[in-house]
């Protein structure tokens, strides 16, 4: 189980002035997730990068212990890691 979040910088730059606009633009950042593919010098598949409405956003994905505090000791191990994936803009990382 993963949970994904979005920087607000980039939920600013995509979205507009209304609520409908900042969930169109989750709506799109989404859909831009399922397809993208992970960079070539990502061998642990945690990082990729992918064009959205002309704008550039990376994905990154770190593991942390099921209560969200610190790194998990065991990343493989489902029971004992819960995955955070955080989609932004270059500026943000």
């Amino acid at each position: 189980m993963a949970r994904i979040v979005m920087t607000s910088g980039l939920l600013a730059e995509l979205g507009g002035d209304t609520v409908a606009d900042s969930m169109m633009a989750q709506a799109r950042l989404m859909a831009a997730l399922r397809h993208c593919t992970f960079a070539p010098d990502s061998p642990e598949r945690d990082f990729a990068s992918m064009d959205v409405d002309g704008i550039k956003v990376l994905m990154k994905v770190d593991y942390f212990d099921t209560e969200l505090a610190f790194g998990s000791e065991d990343p493989a191990n489902p029971a004992m890691t819960r995955r955070v994936i955080t989609l932004m803009r270059p500026a943000d990382y």
